[in-house]
């Protein structure tokens, strides 16, 4: 009673002393989330300008000093997921700079602001609220885009085609005769599907936080999200993302209630099963569903299933027994298998495979530690807030979204790239500034 009693009386001192300072560290976050957010549109133009980057990485990183302190002095706490990114960090920079720092523009300024967001936005978690509120509205955005961009195909293309190039226009033709459906992700899917992967988590770690009844309106949205995931046709993001979901929920039980949360699970499993069943059977033709049926298919039938998927790991496994140690060197696998593989050039589609290939053993260990460390921790501290009431439902909410996103993306590392990904990846960081916030503000109550 006593230890609750004093954090209780800490969390009211932490709010006591932010006061007046509650704009600036969320208007930072809240800038953060629509720069991540409107990556479609904006995102390319402003990474083709380094005055641009500079400007926006110093004006989020201005904000976020005017966060509160006991003596108003500026006070940066130092966690271990700080140090191990940090060090994860500069090891990827190394990498870059032996190879080129142009052409991998873009993803040192990805991982210098997350890291810079990490170590420096350690706020309670009613400072996210807004910013992931801001995420929340952008997912249904996408979602209902990418929902109007299927019923509507034409009216969504004489809309869209004025605004965008000539080479965008064609791939989006091909992309809806294949059956996707990107709405504002316009010609990548892969950047319709993260809002609306975001999206899930948020309305799922919500509906979970609550000890309230379900509110409708959350689970009408819910739905509204999974339909447009579908129609956005990337077949493996719906797969993680379905599975994520299932994690998520076992994982966000209260103590003692593990096993009924456990037989849920394995009934949401079955009611899965049979609705693949009538969609394979009844709704084959439909196009959104036709490559998922096909790609069912090709399993049942033993054939490759990962579009050349295959022939990609076969050799970046070769080229990482070739050089086990450092690797051939970052973003190396398309140099050395130009034109040689596939009609069309690609990385690896994995990860880890692409992280070792490129990066070495040494390599793939300084970056894996950081993301595993995040994620069992994350795994402890659910647990925590989850089976201690002392803590509100909106830490109950980020930490559950936390462990979504985080989920999402270790598994999304098995098919695609979202390491190398500026959206995805900025997207990881913000969801780990909530673990780390949580445990930053614990240890400053503990030394206390």
């Amino acid at each position: 009673m006593q230890r609750i009693n004093n954090e209780i009386i800490i969390n009211e001192e932490i709010s006591k002393n932010n006061k007046g300072y509650f704009y600036f560290s969320t208007l930072a976050l809240i800038l953060f989330s629509f720069y991540i957010s409107t990556q479609s549109w904006l995102f390319t133009l402003i990474l083709k300008s380094n005055m641009l980057q500079i400007g926006i990485l110093l004006l989020i990183i201005t904000l976020l000093i005017f966060k509160p302190t006991k003596n108003k002095t500026i006070n940066f706490t130092l966690t271990r997921i700080d140090i191990l990114w940090s060090f994860s960090v500069m090891y990827i920079l190394f990498a870059i700079y032996q190879v080129g720092i142009m052409q991998n523009n873009d993803l040192i300024f990805v991982y210098i602001l997350g890291l810079v967001i990490l170590i420096i936005a350690k706020l309670e978690i009613n400072r996210f609220v807004p910013a992931l509120k801001l995420l929340e509205i952008t997912s249904i955005l996408y979602a209902v885009t990418t929902i109007f961009h299927y019923l509507f195909t034409d009216i969504f293309h004489s809309i869209v085609f004025p605004f965008v190039s000539s080479t965008v226009q064609q791939r989006m033709l091909e992309l809806v005769n294949l059956g996707y459906y990107p709405g504002l992700g316009f010609a990548q899917p892969s950047m319709a599907a993260a809002p609306m992967v975001v999206g899930i988590g948020l309305y799922i770690a919500r509906i979970l936080s609550n000890r309230d009844a379900v509110k409708k309106i959350d689970m009408f949205m819910l739905i509204i999200l999974f339909i447009g995931l579908i129609m956005a046709g990337k077949r493996s993001i719906l797969l993680w993302g379905i599975l994520t979901a299932l994690f998520t929920y076992y994982f966000s039980g209260e103590k003692g209630k593990k096993l009924i949360r456990s037989i849920k699970v394995f009934t949401l499993s079955l009611m899965s099963l049979f609705i693949l069943f009538l969609i394979m059977n009844y709704f084959d033709t439909v196009p959104f569903f036709s490559r998922i049926v096909g790609t069912i298919d090709g399993l049942i039938a033993g054939d490759d299933v990962t579009s050349g998927r295959t022939v990609l790991y076969d050799r970046a496994w070769e080229l990482f027994r070739e050089n086990p140690i450092f690797g051939i060197g970052w973003d190396q696998f398309l140099v050395v298998t130009s034109g040689q593989l596939l009609a069309r050039d690609l990385t690896v589609h994995n990860v880890y495979l692409q992280i070792l290939t490129e990066m070495g053993i040494v390599g793939f260990v300084i970056i894996i530690i950081p993301f595993a460390y995040v994620y069992f921790k994350t795994i402890r501290t659910l647990k925590k807030v989850i089976d201690d009431d002392m803590y509100n439902k909106n830490w109950r909410m980020g930490i559950s979204f936390s462990f979504y996103f985080q989920t999402f993306f270790l598994l999304y590392c098995i098919s695609e790239n979202p390491f190398y990904n500026v959206v995805y990846m900025f997207l990881y960081f913000f969801s780990i500034t909530i673990v780390n916030s949580f445990h930053s503000l614990k240890s400053e109550f503990h030394r206390e």
